[in-house]
């Protein structure tokens, strides 16, 4: 194709690329705004322990206030103190992830560097020391993820199934 032809073909798509991606912002759904103030989800986040009651507010609550920054590091802290000080919920947090297998993604997420590494620990030890027999595929994903945050944090992650002395 010649100049020519490209002088009048290049508007015409750039006009018809216009007008596909307006339609296409036009088409999608508006993204409800998050009306969850910091102190609510702060007096929330200290009524919750367990693994139903945290899941139901999840779900209430995402996507429109993003589990991100703040949110983020309080869901992160409520997992984690969840699972280090409550261990004998395990078979409630398995039948909850069992029918909803994206909570159990977000667990996993929020078992991070973030968190308290003795709390970390301690996960990692009940998971390799305390685990149901029912519960070894999850226990495997929970302690492999606290000893990555140990790890992304440079802490000393004691072998499986030794306790560590810090307790």
């Amino acid at each position: 194709m010649n100049y020519l032809g490209m002088r009048h073909i290049l508007p015409l798509l750039l006009t018809m690329t216009t007008i596909a991606v307006g339609h296409a912002a036009s088409q999608a759904k508006p993204q409800a705004q998050c009306r969850l103030t910091d102190e609510a989800f702060d007096s929330v986040l200290r009524r919750v322990g367990d693994w139903r009651t945290i899941d139901a507010f999840h779900r209430k609550h995402f996507p429109q206030c993003l589990d991100d920054g703040y949110y983020s590091e309080g869901y992160s802290d409520l997992i984690v103190h969840t699972l280090a000080s409550r261990w004998d919920t395990l078979p409630v947090l398995a039948e909850v992830t069992r029918r909803r297998p994206a909570f159990l993604k977000f667990v996993l997420r929020h078992i991070d560097a973030s968190t308290d590494p003795t709390q970390l620990r301690a996960i990692q030890v009940d998971a390799a020391s305390a685990c149901p027999a029912a519960q070894r595929q999850l226990c495997a994903a929970i302690g492999g993820a606290a000893k990555s945050a140990l790890m992304e944090i440079a802490v000393p992650v004691p072998p499986a199934g030794e306790v560590s002395s810090v307790f």
